[in-house]
Protein backbone atom coordinates (compact mmCIF):
# COMPACT_ATOMS: atom_id res chain seq x y z
CA UNK A 1 0.00 0.00 0.00
CA UNK A 2 2.36 2.07 1.03
CA UNK A 3 4.23 2.13 -2.87
CA UNK A 4 1.00 2.73 -4.39
CA UNK A 5 0.08 5.65 -2.17
CA UNK A 6 3.56 7.57 -2.24
CA UNK A 7 3.34 7.06 -6.52
CA UNK A 8 -0.35 8.64 -6.20
CA UNK A 9 1.37 12.05 -4.10
CA UNK A 10 4.39 12.04 -6.81
CA UNK A 11 1.61 11.56 -9.84
CA UNK A 12 -0.41 14.23 -8.19
CA UNK A 13 2.82 16.80 -7.91
CA UNK A 14 3.76 16.39 -11.01
CA UNK A 15 0.15 17.30 -12.45
CA UNK A 16 0.19 20.09 -10.41
CA UNK A 17 3.29 21.44 -11.76
CA UNK A 18 2.26 20.97 -15.23
CA UNK A 19 -0.82 22.77 -15.10
CA UNK A 20 1.53 25.67 -13.57
CA UNK A 21 3.47 25.59 -16.79
CA UNK A 22 0.80 25.48 -18.97
CA UNK A 23 -1.11 28.22 -16.88
CA UNK A 24 -4.27 26.52 -15.73
CA UNK A 25 -3.64 27.85 -11.99
CA UNK A 26 -7.17 26.51 -10.72
CA UNK A 27 -6.45 22.82 -11.76
CA UNK A 28 -3.23 23.09 -10.45
CA UNK A 29 -4.55 25.03 -6.74
CA UNK A 30 -7.78 21.82 -6.63
CA UNK A 31 -5.27 19.17 -6.75
CA UNK A 32 -3.46 20.45 -4.05
CA UNK A 33 -6.91 21.21 -1.76
CA UNK A 34 -7.46 18.56 0.47
CA UNK A 35 -4.27 17.58 0.11
CA UNK A 36 -2.46 16.35 3.76
CA UNK A 37 -1.01 19.60 4.97
CA UNK A 38 2.60 18.54 4.75
CA UNK A 39 4.00 15.23 3.12
CA UNK A 40 5.27 14.46 6.68
CA UNK A 41 1.14 14.38 7.75
CA UNK A 42 1.46 11.59 5.07
CA UNK A 43 4.30 10.20 6.25
CA UNK A 44 3.00 9.98 9.86
CA UNK A 45 -0.06 8.41 8.12
CA UNK A 46 1.73 5.86 6.53
CA UNK A 47 1.43 6.86 3.16
CA UNK A 48 4.94 7.73 2.35
CA UNK A 49 7.73 5.70 2.74
CA UNK A 50 11.93 6.85 3.59
CA UNK A 51 13.56 9.57 2.39
CA UNK A 52 10.65 9.88 -0.50
CA UNK A 53 9.23 12.19 1.55
CA UNK A 54 11.37 14.60 1.96
CA UNK A 55 11.82 15.25 -1.26
CA UNK A 56 8.47 15.26 -2.22
CA UNK A 57 7.79 18.07 1.00
CA UNK A 58 10.31 20.22 -0.75
CA UNK A 59 8.08 20.00 -4.28
CA UNK A 60 5.01 20.45 -2.69
CA UNK A 61 6.14 23.34 -0.93
CA UNK A 62 8.07 25.02 -4.02
CA UNK A 63 4.53 24.36 -5.87
CA UNK A 64 2.43 25.63 -3.17
CA UNK A 65 4.64 28.72 -3.30
CA UNK A 66 4.11 29.39 -6.71
CA UNK A 67 0.25 28.84 -6.21
CA UNK A 68 0.20 31.69 -3.80
CA UNK A 69 2.22 34.20 -5.51
CA UNK A 70 -0.16 33.57 -8.81
CA UNK A 71 -2.90 33.96 -6.62
CA UNK A 72 -1.11 36.71 -4.20
CA UNK A 73 -3.07 34.63 -1.28
CA UNK A 74 -1.90 32.95 1.28
CA UNK A 75 -1.99 28.81 1.32
CA UNK A 76 -4.77 28.73 4.48
CA UNK A 77 -6.70 31.59 2.42
CA UNK A 78 -6.44 29.34 -0.58
CA UNK A 79 -7.61 26.19 1.69
CA UNK A 80 -10.36 27.84 2.98
CA UNK A 81 -11.81 30.21 0.40
CA UNK A 82 -10.72 27.75 -3.02
CA UNK A 83 -9.06 30.02 -6.05
CA UNK A 84 -10.73 32.65 -8.19
CA UNK A 85 -9.50 33.36 -11.57
CA UNK A 86 -6.60 35.84 -11.89
CA UNK A 87 -7.33 39.37 -13.10
CA UNK A 88 -7.50 39.02 -17.14
CA UNK A 89 -5.78 41.63 -18.99
CA UNK A 90 -7.27 44.99 -21.19
CA UNK A 91 -6.20 46.53 -23.94
CA UNK A 92 -3.51 48.45 -23.36
CA UNK A 93 -1.67 46.57 -21.00
CA UNK A 94 2.07 46.32 -20.69
CA UNK A 95 3.93 43.71 -20.76
CA UNK A 96 7.51 44.88 -20.44
CA UNK A 97 9.41 44.08 -23.86
CA UNK A 98 6.87 41.20 -25.11
CA UNK A 99 4.58 44.36 -25.94
CA UNK A 100 1.14 45.87 -25.38
CA UNK A 101 -2.05 43.98 -25.49
CA UNK A 102 -4.37 44.84 -28.65
CA UNK A 103 -7.18 43.65 -31.07
CA UNK A 104 -6.26 41.06 -33.04
CA UNK A 105 -5.10 43.26 -36.38
CA UNK A 106 -6.29 40.07 -38.23
CA UNK A 107 -3.16 39.53 -39.97
CA UNK A 108 -2.52 36.31 -42.06
CA UNK A 109 1.16 34.62 -42.37
CA UNK A 110 2.49 34.97 -45.91
CA UNK A 111 4.20 31.39 -46.09
CA UNK A 112 5.80 32.65 -49.06
CA UNK A 113 8.19 35.06 -47.28
CA UNK A 114 9.13 34.16 -43.93
CA UNK A 115 12.07 34.30 -42.29
CA UNK A 116 14.67 31.74 -42.48
CA UNK A 117 15.26 32.07 -38.76
CA UNK A 118 11.43 31.14 -38.09
CA UNK A 119 11.72 28.60 -40.76
CA UNK A 120 14.73 26.64 -38.60
CA UNK A 121 12.93 27.31 -35.49
CA UNK A 122 9.83 25.39 -36.50
CA UNK A 123 11.72 22.78 -37.51
CA UNK A 124 13.85 22.62 -34.05
CA UNK A 125 10.17 22.91 -31.79
CA UNK A 126 8.25 20.67 -33.93
CA UNK A 127 6.11 23.37 -34.77
CA UNK A 128 3.74 23.26 -38.06
CA UNK A 129 2.25 25.60 -40.71
CA UNK A 130 -1.37 24.85 -39.19
CA UNK A 131 0.10 25.66 -35.77
CA UNK A 132 1.20 28.63 -36.53
CA UNK A 133 -2.11 29.52 -38.72
CA UNK A 134 -3.93 28.50 -35.49
CA UNK A 135 -1.95 30.26 -32.83
CA UNK A 136 -2.24 33.71 -35.33
CA UNK A 137 -5.99 33.25 -35.94
CA UNK A 138 -7.00 32.51 -32.21
CA UNK A 139 -4.09 34.18 -30.15
CA UNK A 140 -4.20 36.59 -28.03
CA UNK A 141 -1.99 39.57 -29.49
CA UNK A 142 0.74 41.53 -27.80
CA UNK A 143 2.16 44.52 -30.45
CA UNK A 144 5.77 45.12 -30.84
CA UNK A 145 7.54 48.30 -32.40
CA UNK A 146 4.76 50.58 -32.53
CA UNK A 147 3.13 48.13 -34.04
CA UNK A 148 5.39 47.01 -36.94
CA UNK A 149 5.49 43.31 -35.14
CA UNK A 150 2.84 41.68 -33.74
CA UNK A 151 3.38 38.74 -30.89
CA UNK A 152 0.50 35.94 -31.02
CA UNK A 153 -0.53 33.99 -27.94
CA UNK A 154 -2.04 30.82 -26.91
CA UNK A 155 -1.80 28.42 -24.23
CA UNK A 156 -0.02 25.99 -27.01
CA UNK A 157 2.06 28.37 -28.28
CA UNK A 158 3.33 32.17 -29.53
CA UNK A 159 4.01 32.93 -33.04
CA UNK A 160 5.51 36.68 -33.77
CA UNK A 161 4.71 38.26 -37.19
CA UNK A 162 5.32 41.57 -39.30
CA UNK A 163 2.52 43.72 -39.47
CA UNK A 164 3.12 42.48 -43.77
CA UNK A 165 2.37 39.07 -42.50
CA UNK A 166 5.64 37.73 -42.18
CA UNK A 167 6.63 34.97 -39.30
CA UNK A 168 9.69 36.02 -37.43
CA UNK A 169 9.87 33.36 -34.84
CA UNK A 170 7.82 30.88 -32.73
CA UNK A 171 7.52 28.44 -29.74
CA UNK A 172 5.32 26.24 -28.24
CA UNK A 173 4.42 26.22 -24.43
CA UNK A 174 7.16 23.29 -23.94
CA UNK A 175 9.64 26.74 -24.65
CA UNK A 176 7.85 28.72 -22.13
CA UNK A 177 9.54 30.17 -19.33
CA UNK A 178 8.41 31.60 -15.65
CA UNK A 179 7.33 35.35 -17.84
CA UNK A 180 5.88 33.49 -20.73
CA UNK A 181 3.87 31.43 -18.12
CA UNK A 182 2.80 34.59 -16.51
CA UNK A 183 1.27 36.47 -19.40
CA UNK A 184 -0.31 33.43 -20.75
CA UNK A 185 -2.06 33.49 -17.17
CA UNK A 186 -3.00 37.49 -17.31
CA UNK A 187 -4.21 36.98 -20.90
CA UNK A 188 -6.54 34.28 -20.23
CA UNK A 189 -7.79 34.52 -16.85
CA UNK A 190 -6.25 31.18 -15.40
Amino acid sequence: ACGTVTTALVLTVLKAYMYLLLGDTDKAAGLFIGMPETVRDAFEMGAICGAIAEVLSMLISKVWDKICELFGKAKNAILKEGVSEAAVAQYGDEFGKMGTYVENPKIEVDWSQYAEHAAERMQQRGMTRELIDNIVDNGKVLSQNGGNKFVFITKEGVAVVSKEGKLITGWTYLDYDEVMVEIVIKLFGE
